[in-house]
């Protein structure tokens, strides 16, 4: 008789597990957004955008060029979409451009 509860899981749902418990997933999902950013929006976003940051699920965006920031602020909400999709879950709620 087994002394010890077998308790099998796949690598992906062990580290899953660990970034949950310990409040890493925004973190997690901030790097991933920001190492995919350049590919997703595109060489002339990528290129006007300064900073960005995330923050209870809203992302903060600093841009250098006028037109594009209004361009985005019509577009935000396929934007949201978009990224959210990106990253696999809800992540980005709301934009706010700078």
């Amino acid at each position: 008789m087994p002394r010890f509860k077998r308790n099998e899981q796949t690598i992906k749902d062990a580290i899953n597990g660990l970034v949950n418990r310990y409040g890493l997933r925004d973190q997690l999902d901030e790097a991933r957004l920001r190492s995919k950013w350049n590919s997703m929006m595109g060489p002339s976003i990528a290129k006007s955008t300064r900073s960005f940051y995330v923050k209870d699920g809203t992302l903060y965006l600093w841009l250098n060029s006028a037109p594009l920031k209004q361009e985005l602020h019509y577009a935000e909400q396929k934007l949201i979409q978009k990224l959210n999709k990106e990253i696999g879950h809800d992540f980005i709620k709301e934009i706010v451009i700078r």
